[in-house]
């Protein structure tokens, strides 16, 4: 898939840094998480829609299927996520790219590519594509020979990488704190992802 391989990856499931950045009660003092309750409201609203996505197999009727939805809500979750444990380091009008290379240039996050550079590559390219609709530009860079051909091969699968994406980076910062847990290393994709399994999710159709 060139420079949008974020690889492909199973509905195996999953949830945003094993749990830790849903609503819940707050402590006496407040936490980063608390501080930012529109990153726990996206991480809420992505959990329920992925629950309600996963509860479809390939050949069920898919009228009530929401994969452009969830799409465009794993993308600003991990955007905000990116803006929020930047903070008052955030560029200015940065967009997604901008973000995840000051955030990995802080030390603060990696992503799962020896090469940071060419990760932050991949991930936006999927990233634009997915929020600004160019579903003909998507299917040249996967490789499909149409858009009917890439919603029905790889529109899932890339879905499913970014969030597992989003969740490897949300698992690198402590919620109480928003500081790095430990000293982020890369790690290859393979360690985020899998082969995919299909079959386990609805497919959108032609």
């Amino acid at each position: 898939m060139g420079d949008r391989d974020v690889d492909e990856t199973s509905r195996d499931g999953g949830m945003l840094g094993e749990n830790h950045w849903m609503p819940s009660p707050s402590p006496q003092s407040p936490t980063f998480k608390d501080q930012n309750r529109a990153l726990q409201e996206l991480a809420r609203e992505l959990d329920v829609l992925r629950r309600h996505n996963k509860s479809f197999k390939e050949d069920d009727p898919q009228g009530t299927l929401l994969l452009f939805a969830e799409a465009a809500l794993v993308c600003l979750t991990m955007e905000h996520f990116v803006r929020s444990v930047l903070g008052s380091n955030a560029p200015a009008g940065a967009t997604l790219h901008n973000l995840l290379e000051s955030a990995i240039s802080k030390g603060l996050i990696k992503l799962p590519w020896n090469d940071q550079k060419d990760g932050v590559k991949k991930v936006c390219a999927v990233r634009n594509t997915l929020l600004h609709g160019n579903y003909a530009q998507a299917a040249k860079e996967a490789g499909r020979t149409s858009v009917a051909d890439y919603f029905k091969s790889v529109f899932a699968s890339e879905i499913e990488a970014m969030f597992k994406i989003t969740d490897h980076l949300m698992k690198q910062i402590d919620p109480m704190t928003g500081k790095p847990i430990s000293p982020a290393g890369p790690q290859p994709a393979s360690a985020v992802s899998t082969t995919p399994a299909r079959g386990t999710r609805g497919k959108r159709k032609s």
